[in-house]
């Protein structure tokens, strides 16, 4: 108790976005990911990255770090050329948050040799002092291959909420935390908190979409410790929280890794739209250490 109690102060903390700024038509949204994908693929992600983040930008290598200062200081020995792909869009009601999310695709050398690697990716973008949309987290999965894309696809503006009572998502936040962490797990929390047609992304898979997918594909976590704490966003009616997790997973012991949720504000209750998932790349299963004898 005294843990959920520590991160849900920590989540109090953080200031919310609640301008009530005319919509933007999600093409802003579309231009921003179109250009960081151009440099990405021209000039290479670093440049990508420098040009697009904000200088408070979250991104995990793998531990979440500040994305700008870590491109700014880590000079590429030879440039890694990433091709993005938007498989899926959505702007919040205030116009001032957003994000994209789709299938990525790196190329470098390393002692001569192509070295390639693939995903899925998310961006959150904001809108502040009425500038363009800038990158505030980006975070992404791996796979083996790039995934076959979607004809691009953004949120219907006909469905946005403009939360003028100002609801927080912090309660629905605390709520499926806490319920991550009883008998259902992770699967459970799920069931309860998302839209029908929720995305589910995980490394070494392709996109999981709709509730029963992501329901089933969950019930391999059976438990999750709290997080120490927990970092939330609002405007309008998207949210996002994200934190440093770890699962109990019932066939390979403990994984850790960085999670992501996006929220939508629905009659009153914030539902999960996009989950994610991102492993460390150095997490290792538990070793059961043998009983030492006495002499």
């Amino acid at each position: 108790m005294r843990k959920y109690l520590l991160a849900a102060l920590l989540i109090l903390g953080f200031a919310f976005g609640l301008s009530a700024q005319p919509h933007v038509p999600i093409d802003s949204l579309y231009g921003a990911q179109d250009s960081f994908s151009r440099k990405a693929a021209s000039d290479g992600e670093r440049a990508a990255f420098v040009s697009a983040l904000t200088e408070d930008a979250v991104i995990f290598k793998p531990a979440p770090v500040k994305g700008l200062r870590f491109w700014q200081q880590n000079v590429e020995a030879a440039p890694t050329t990433v091709e993005r792909k938007v498989s899926f869009a959505d702007v919040a009601s205030s116009g001032m948050l957003g994000y994209t999310t789709g299938a990525w695709r790196s190329s470098t050398k390393a002692e001569g040799k192509p070295v390639e690697h693939s995903g899925e990716y998310v961006t959150i973008w904001e809108r502040r002092n009425n500038d363009g949309f800038k990158a505030v987290l980006d975070i992404t999965t791996k796979h083996d291959d790039m995934a076959a894309v979607a004809a691009n696809s953004g949120g219907d503006p006909a469905t946005h909420d403009p939360n003028a009572r100002g609801w927080s998502a912090t309660n629905d936040v605390m709520k499926f935390l806490h319920t991550s962490m009883l008998g259902g797990g992770l699967a459970a929390a799920l069931e309860t908190a998302t839209m029908d047609d929720v995305r589910l992304l995980i490394d070494d898979e392709p996109p999981i979409i709709g509730r029963k997918k992501v329901v089933k594909a969950a019930r391999l976590y059976t438990a999750m410790g709290f997080p120490a704490s927990v970092a939330i966003y609002q405007s309008g009616d998207m949210a996002y929280f994200w934190n440093e997790c770890h699962y109990q997973n019932n066939t390979e012991g403990i994984e850790r890794g960085n999670c992501l949720q996006i929220m939508k504000l629905r009659g009153k209750k914030w539902w999960i739209v996009l989950a994610v998932f991102s492993r460390l790349d150095d997490a290792k299963p538990p070793v059961l250490a043998s009983p030492k004898r006495r002499k």
